[in-house]
This record gives C-alpha cells, structure tokens and sequence, in this order.
C-alpha cells in the first residue's frame, strides 16, 4: 500500500500546535495545511480498498493506525473510550465501520478546524451525548460564526470538508488543496503590496 508520510518536522509542529490549543492565526493554518497537502500521496483509493478502516489522520503519527486504535468501544453513550483523536474519525465511521477516501478530506478539514478554534469542543451539546450524537451526525460549530476574522475563501473549504455526508465534501485531496490555494494566491498577492508598500517608503525616506 503507497503511503507517504510528511516530514517529522512538520507532523510535529501541526501535533504540538494542536496539542497546544490555542486559535492560531488563519494565514498559518492555511500554510500548514498545504504544507502537509503538497507531502501526502494525494490518491487515497488504494489506501480505503486495502485497509477500510485506517485512521484518516494517519499522516500525523508517521505510521499506519486503525480507527479501533484510536477509539476504543465501551458499549456505553459516554465518552469514556474516546481519545483526543477521536474528533479525526468521520461521522460514517461510526455508522458503517470504515472509512473511505473522502474521510481524509474530514481528517484536514478537522485538522484546519481545530487549529483555529483552539481547544474548543468542535461539536455543540449540554450533555455528553448530546456531544457525541451531534459528533455521530457530522454537527459541528460553524467556523464562520466563531472565527468572523478569517476569510470565506478559507473557511468555506474547511467547512465543506466536514460535511456530515461524504459525496457533499471534496472528492479527494488534490480538490481540497485546489480549493485552498486560492486563499495562498491572496495571502501571496497581499504580501507582493505590503513589499511595494515598503519599497515606496524607503524611496521617500531617501
């Protein structure tokens, strides 16, 4: 089976700054997340078809995981066997017992998520299972309404790759990176202004 792991370096740094929790600035989370995109075999079908259940964030340990060795099952509706991993594992896991392409689309989109929102429970409820049948159903805390700060051209995608249903999100990888660079382009054009910007003030200074 083709896997590709990114560099230890960068699976660190996006481990310890979710580690952390604390909302990170968008242009950061928006570079990770390419970062971790341009180093990750984009092509997941052969991956679902040989391991059906293989843990969508698999990327950041560096090595193949199971969804059952990240969440372990108590037969209880509390969330007792649930690791702090867990939040990566799609809705349609727990609904059918694996995983498919489009699951990996769900673990970058949990992992954009909670880089910005922090140590935040992504998904709404009083109770504990009030949490985990939102969580079971794919309803999470919009984006948008917690993080106004960040542009629709980041957000949107993000969000879209937590769609509770997996045909509404991005097909693949390669669409989400297509879909996240044009936030780079801006962020790119932005810097180019604030250069010109200098430029033009060390001129008149001169």
């Amino acid at each position: 089976m083709n896997i590709q792991y990114p560099d230890t370096a960068l699976r660190e740094q996006v481990v310890g700054l979710l580690a952390a929790g604390e909302p990170q600035p968008a242009e950061l989370v928006a570079l990770l997340l390419m970062d971790l995109l341009r180093q990750v075999d984009l092509a997941a079908t052969e991956r679902y078809s040989v391991q059906p259940k293989l843990f969508p964030a698999w990327f950041l340990f560096g090595e193949q995981k199971d969804c059952s060795d990240v969440v372990v099952d108590t037969g209880t509706d509390d969330a007792a066997g649930f690791t702090e991993w867990d939040d990566f594992i799609p809705p349609e896991y727990f609904s059918t017992g694996v995983c498919e392409p489009s699951s990996e689309v769900f673990a970058f989109g949990m992992i954009g998520y909670k880089l910005l929102m922090g140590a935040e429970n992504p998904y709404p409820g009083e109770s504990v299972v009030e949490v985990m049948e939102n969580r079971s159903s794919g309803i999470f805390k919009p984006l948008s309404a917690h993080r106004p700060d960040c542009p629709a051209s980041l957000v949107a995608p993000l969000e879209r790759s937590l769609l509770s249903n997996p045909a509404e999100r991005f097909e693949s990888l390669h669409e989400l990176r297509l879909s996240l660079i044009e936030y780079i382009e801006r962020l790119d054009d932005l810097e180019d202004e604030l250069d010109a910007e200098d430029e033009t003030e060390d001129d008149s200074d001169e």
